[in-house]
């Protein structure tokens, strides 16, 4: 499947699309509305994938994930992206 047909997908069943492609990080995909985490770890095992995640579950501590939120995560920090910024 192409990048767009992922992302049509994803959003038309209302998911959050977790992926390693910087590919997703284009405003492109921000201004479809696209739900995303970017993870950018430098592990990327299934436990440093978790790690990752619950960090970021943390951060945003029941935070709204509006439609064109892209989370971007990575070994140190987590940079928030959105299309209504």
């Amino acid at each position: 499947s192409t990048d767009d047909e992922i992302a049509t997908y994803a959003i038309r069943k209302e998911m959050i699309l977790v992926t390693f492609d910087l590919d997703f990080c284009n405003p492109y995909f921000i201004n479809m509305k696209l739900r995303s985490i970017i993870l950018r770890i430098s592990n990327q095992t299934p436990i440093s994938v978790n790690n990752a995640l619950q960090r970021l579950d943390k951060a945003i501590d029941r935070m709204d994930v509006l439609p064109g939120t892209l989370f971007i995560v990575d070994d140190a920090t987590i940079r928030i992206r959105t299309s209504h910024s």
